[in-house]
């Protein structure tokens, strides 16, 4: 007797690991130390928001290509393998946050494109570490309750990031950085992507560059 379930039209949230070797590490490192930080809400309540780099486009203003060439491997394989696109996408903004013990973001999405990611490196690894993503498109309007929560029946889920870990999910999903607990900063670089070439049929197509 079948017992297959098939999540038809979900949002495709894709988790890999990019690797960084010691001197790749430190470079970037170097790098996240001598940047300049905004509040990235400067209406959150109790002056708790975290904190993003005054620079979002990381990859075009400083030597970090062979962090960008392996994050694009791996989206590469997610974008080729996974989705079958037929169209090449580019980073556009790259950006760092930085938060503090006590700090988290409000619940967002990224306007004008069609995937982000976030990469994680050198953070104190713990299960109060997430990133949560939340659903306001439920297919349904009853609130039943459930024994156990999965991926099936949640309308948010969080994902416990570790050092390494690059996540990819679709820019207009709701998402958060959850508040940071341990005494250590979290650090993490988050970027937005756009598919190249030509885009659609017809009266509807657009190629972009």
């Amino acid at each position: 007797m079948r017992n297959d379930i098939w999540p038809l039209f979900s949002k495709t949230i894709y988790v890999t690991d990019v690797i960084l070797n010691q001197d790749e590490e430190s470079k970037l490192n170097k790098i996240y130390d001598n940047i300049e930080f905004n509040k990235a809400r400067r209406n959150l309540e109790h002056n708790r928001s975290c904190e993003i780099s005054k620079e979002l486009q990381l990859f075009h203003c400083h030597p970090l290509t062979f962090l960008e060439e392996k994050i694009m491997e791996r989206f590469h394989n997610f974008s080729k393998n996974i989705m079958h696109y037929d169209n090449n996408f580019i980073i556009t903004n790259s950006w760092f946050t930085k938060t503090h013990k006590g700090q988290e973001s409000m619940l967002h999405t990224h306007k004008n494109h069609m995937y982000s990611m976030v990469y994680y490196w050198g953070n104190e690894e713990t299960e109060d570490n997430k990133i949560e993503f939340k659903n306001y498109n439920s297919a349904t309007s009853f609130n039943i309750s459930t024994k156990e929560k999965n991926i099936y029946n949640s309308d948010e889920y969080g994902f416990k990031v570790n050092n390494g870990m690059l996540i990819v999910f679709p820019t207009e999903v709701h998402h958060m950085i959850l508040e940071n607990k341990n005494n250590s900063i979290r650090k993490s670089m988050a970027m937005n992507l756009l598919p190249t070439g030509i885009i659609g049929a017809g009266d509807s197509a657009v190629q972009l560059r």
